[in-house]
């Protein structure tokens, strides 16, 4: 298919518009008259589609919006109109396009929003009337892309805000009117060297992971979050200059040995549980590996002993960080035989030390 031609007269679409596989396809002109979608837009590997002018009159999308693989496409200018999409929208492997303008219009997105594998995406200026996003915001692969200026007026995300390999990422700055994150994942970063923006960030947050980011150094920015009796778990390793956790919302969450918690493989004073306390002046509490004698065998095949000198809540975590079991009071044995084989760490938390033990299992 060449072109669109004897659609210039449609203007209402009832259910989907799917343009798929049409390698000869370069524009959309003959969709001008569309103001309304109530299905979903599918473009999907249109490899000479040069442009999106064609949908300038399309004001609302009540269902999915996908762009996937348009690889000759170097911007969204033509949707100008658009401000609102009911479902998801997916920008995933759009080669050749820089900024988010087009989209000047577009206040909401009804579920998620992922921007994935666009290389040469640079800033996100377009996307500035965007102020709600109803579940998740997803920024993956974008290798230009070195601040979020353009998401100035972003208030909410529902879910998950998720900032995941980016390599070009320095700071978050652009997250200014930021004030509700369900939850927050910033990982594989590898130059981002704060997360200061999220500072405006207010409200209850469910669930915190920050790890492999090569040159963070401080977790500053999440100061004014709350830590509600629903957050799932405060995940921080891997991130090899971050020195900085004493955050008093942070210092008050570890100090409660309870709440859910993986804390490794930092530098400073946010290497483990005990080292952000004895930085937030709440405890003494000290990091001590386990003598051999306490956990056994090890190598372990099925089932694993603990001596009755641990007390505390012991954890059991895989190399990746993963929480595999958790129990508040240390048992006599556990048996094993629901985990895989591989390397496994045990975590003791008591009230003044953190225990610590690799082991192997078979």
């Amino acid at each position: 298919m060449i072109s669109l031609l004897g659609f210039d007269n449609v203007k209402y679409i009832g259910e989907d518009i799917l343009i798929e596989n049409n390698s000869q396809l370069v524009s959309l002109f003959s969709l001008s008259g569309i103001k309304r979608i109530h299905g979903n837009l599918h473009l999907t590997n249109n490899e000479n589609l040069l442009s999106l002018f064609g949908l300038d009159n399309v004001e609302v999308i009540e269902g999915n919006v996908w762009f996937n693989n348009l690889i000759s496409l170097n911007s969204f200018r033509g949707l100008e109109s658009l401000k609102e999409i009911g479902k998801s929208a997916d920008f995933n492997t759009l080669m050749q396009v820089e900024s988010m303008d087009g989209l000047d219009s577009l206040t909401t997105v009804g579920n998620s929003l992922s921007l994935f594998a666009m290389p040469l995406l640079n800033d996100l200026n377009g996307l500035n009337q965007l102020k709600h996003v109803g579940r998740s915001l997803h920024l993956l692969l974008l290798e230009s892309l070195s601040s979020l200026i353009g998401l100035n007026g972003l208030e909410s995300i529902g879910e998950t805000f998720e900032i995941k390999e980016n390599v070009g990422l320095k700071s978050l700055d652009g997250l200014s009117s930021l004030q509700k994150i369900g939850v927050l994942n910033v990982t594989q970063n590898d130059f981002l060297i704060n997360i200061d923006a999220l500072s405006s960030v207010t409200d209850t947050v469910d669930n915190i992971v920050i790890k492999s980011n090569k040159v963070l150094s401080s977790i500053d920015g999440l100061e004014n979050a709350i830590f509600g009796e629903h957050l799932l778990g405060l995940r921080i390793h891997n991130n090899p200059f971050l020195s900085n956790c004493s955050l008093e919302n942070v210092c008050d969450f570890l100090n409660d040995q309870s709440n859910l918690h993986t804390i490794y493989n930092n530098t400073g004073g946010c290497e483990s549980r005990a080292s952000i306390l004895n930085r937030c002046g709440l405890s003494n509490v000290e990091d001590k590996l386990v003598d051999s004698s306490d956990i056994y065998p090890n190598p372990v095949l099925d089932e694993i002993y603990f001596n009755e000198n641990l007390q505390g809540t012991l954890s059991i975590f895989d190399s990746k960080g993963e929480l595999k079991f958790r129990s508040n009071n240390t048992p006599s044995k556990i048996d094993l035989g629901f985990l895989s084989s591989g390397i496994y760490f045990i975590k003791v938390d008591s009230d003044h030390n953190l225990l610590t033990k690799k082991f192997i299992k078979l």
